[in-house]
């Protein structure tokens, strides 16, 4: 299978007043074509700053990036220019982020900002950029696009908004879609929407999707490939199935066993204890080892190295046996 995407050893720092705060710290996966990834951890564990350093979008400063490759079929986007990034973003590879609210430009109506996404990537007049919004709106299931095209982003409940947002998003036929957080502050019955349309849009267009999430039933609807962060490093990595049936890491683990199970009212959620350690004093061994009940001496002293323990599946763990 032939891989859109290859990200190699990426690390992506910020510099603080406590130091430097290592966000995204060797991080190495592929995707292939119409496949779809599910980056999966705890809050702050480094997903979003993954998606931001794919997407060009980094602070720089107080961000840098102290090593890796983004090879987008096969041109590392870290050696790009700021225009040739701007080329891509939006065009090539598209992001839904969190909260539409934030994203979307209060003053303008959502119409006239995916006709300027349009307009920015297509050589098309504005009134067939118009028509594509249009367009766009009703594939994304709003309805009476013509009239919401004119509607401000506040006039629109969040489940709409993020509707706009996966248009705007689409607008250009991308072939890479970044959903960071999608269903984020959304109600149960908008984030089936939201998942069921992204699903259904993947299926018709033939993009890739990477969905970064921490819930485990939005991996479970959607994604093909899983990867688990924790302290700014992968420490698992495979399909669906492999993390869900046989996962190899006490974090992933730790992660499956925390999630609510269906008539177990009287029995107490599974908590992993600890906290996860500040991106600026990563510890030297395994940056889980504080909270693992497996860990030992040894684990705490040297890093585990990402291995394949199975087809496609690999973990980085002492304690696994081979």
């Amino acid at each position: 299978m032939q891989n859109i995407l290859e990200v190699k050893n990426l690390r992506t720092y910020y510099t603080t007043d406590s130091g430097t705060a290592k966000a995204v710290d060797g991080v190495s996966f592929s995707l292939g074509r119409n496949r779809t990834l599910g980056i999966v951890g705890e809050s702050g564990c480094g997903k979003s700053v993954t998606a931001l350093s794919i997407m060009g979008l980094v602070p720089m400063p107080p961000g840098f990036f102290a090593g890796g490759e983004i090879l987008w079929k096969g041109r590392d986007l870290l050696k790009l220019s700021a225009e040739q990034i701007r080329k891509l973003r939006g065009n090539e590879i598209a992001m839904i982020f969190q909260e539409p609210m934030s994203s979307l430009n209060p003053v303008y109506t959502c119409g006239f900002q995916i006709v300027e996404q349009i307009l920015l990537h297509r050589k098309v007049s504005r009134p067939e950029a118009k028509k594509q919004a249009v367009e766009m709106l009703r594939l994304v299931g709003i309805p009476d696009p013509s009239e919401r095209f004119n509607s401000y982003p506040h006039e629109l409940s969040g489940g709409m908004r993020q509707r706009v947002m996966i248009a705007m998003a689409l607008s250009c036929d991308p072939a890479l879609l970044i959903a960071d957080e999608p269903t984020t502050a959304l109600d149960v019955t908008v984030q089936a929407q939201i998942l069921e349309l992204i699903g259904k849009l993947q299926a018709e267009t033939g993009m890739s999707v990477i969905l970064i999430t921490h819930d485990f039933g939005v991996i479970a609807e959607l994604c093909e490939d899983v990867l688990v962060m924790y302290a700014s490093k992968v420490v698992e990595s495979g399909s669906a199935a492999q993390i869900f049936l046989q996962p190899l890491h006490p974090y992933t683990a730790g992660l499956l066993k925390s999630i609510p199970r269906i008539g177990s009212k009287k029995q107490r959620l599974n908590v992993i204890e600890g906290n996860v350690p500040s991106a600026t004093r990563l510890p030297d061994g395994c940056r889980f080892a504080n909270r693992c009940p497996l860990a030992d001496e040894h684990c705490r002293a040297f890093e585990p190295e990402l291995k394949e323990y199975d087809a496609g599946h690999m973990a980085a763990c002492w304690k696994i046996s081979a």
